[in-house]
């Protein structure tokens, strides 16, 4: 399982005087909380393979039970397919590679586009049921959205629509921030990424600017943009964002979008202000999505049904969270 560089679970914990471990190995530093000895084999289904879904199938296999599991895309991964795409974050794919080899090697069920129902599960009569569906965006609402071309954050990574010069980023979060970051990145050989950071020949002091071809500002309603982002890493990619130009805009109510400008009232002024948008890209949070575990509770009060990831709490995509509660689900049963 190979290191993604996150900093999440083990610098950045390190700094703040927590216990240490690691975002894609969540049993590192606690493995006698989580022996490998196999237990009494039980079928267990688990419902997507995102980060949380992946763990759980993994650790579940590993201590000796009979898993399925079932994705309604044509691949493993869930978001850290999407996160891969951010500039720096593509060794996700290697996550998705370790996980891939490991529940091949556990004899785990895959079923591939394949849409998990009621029926379906009943079918499957399991004697546990893990629940790892994920999350969708959550609607924005603002007068005259409509009027301007606009995108959720997983449309946009899954490459469904372009986006214009003029793009405003709704939301401040950990993938308003990815966005921004992507959105802004130069690919550039090494000699280029020597010269920009004054690294080796390059002597003089100070990051060298890098334009963007695109005008982006990250609007966001209260409180710090990316207030949640690690420490050890938001510090760089702040400067890296304000280096290229990006703007950070807080601390407002959404009015309107009126003849492709987009309308605020500051907090503390009370003036009404506007910035000309072209493309707004929706970042505002998720919504979990677990119809069907409350669905399958009520229909099949018999059967364990546990819930994990970004179906259990959508506040943040946060995948040191998903990978820790898929390992203690699997131990749960």
């Amino acid at each position: 399982n190979t290191c993604i560089a996150c900093n999440q679970a083990c610098l950045d914990h390190a700094f703040l005087e927590k216990d240490v471990s690691c975002v894609v190995n969540p049993r590192a530093v606690r493995e006698l909380d989580y022996p490998v000895d196999k237990r009494d084999s039980k079928r267990v289904v688990v419902i997507g393979s995102g980060p949380a879904g992946l763990e759980a199938a993994r650790a579940a296999a590993e201590i000796g039970h009979k898993v399925i599991l079932i994705e309604k895309d044509s691949e493993i991964g869930g978001q850290l397919i999407m996160a891969a795409k951010i500039p720096g974050k593509f060794e996700f794919l290697e996550t998705i590679r370790y996980y891939k080899n490991e529940l091949k090697d556990l004899n785990v069920d895959i079923r591939l586009n394949t849409e998990c129902t009621l029926d379906l599960l009943k079918e499957l009569n399991s004697d546990a049921i893990i629940f790892a569906t994920g999350v969708k965006p959550r609607e924005v609402n603002i007068d005259g959205l409509e009027k301007v071309h606009h995108v959720t954050y997983s449309d946009f990574l899954k490459g469904k629509n372009k986006v214009g010069e003029k793009v405003v980023i709704i939301g401040g979060g950990g993938i308003a921030v990815d966005i921004a970051h992507l959105l802004t990145a130069h690919g550039e050989d090494l000699e280029s990424y020597f010269k920009r950071y004054k690294i080796d020949t390059y002597n003089k002091i100070g990051i060298e600017k890098q334009s963007s071809s695109k005008d982006i500002t990250i609007f966001k309603r209260s409180g710090k943009v990316g207030a949640g982002l690690g420490q050890t890493t938001f510090w760089a990619l702040k400067q890296e964002l304000e280096n290229t130009g990006v703007k950070f805009i807080t601390g407002l109510k959404y009015k309107e979008v009126k003849e492709s400008n987009l309308v605020y009232e500051d907090n503390k002024s009370g003036e009404l202000n506007s910035t000309v948008v072209d493309t707004i890209i929706l970042c505002a949070g998720q919504e979990s999505e677990n119809k069907l575990a409350e669905e399958c509770k009520n229909v099949m009060p018999d059967k364990k049904v546990i819930v994990v990831g970004g179906a259990k709490n959508s506040s943040g995509i946060d995948a040191k969270r998903a990978f820790q509660e898929g390992l203690d689900a699997a131990y749960s049963i």
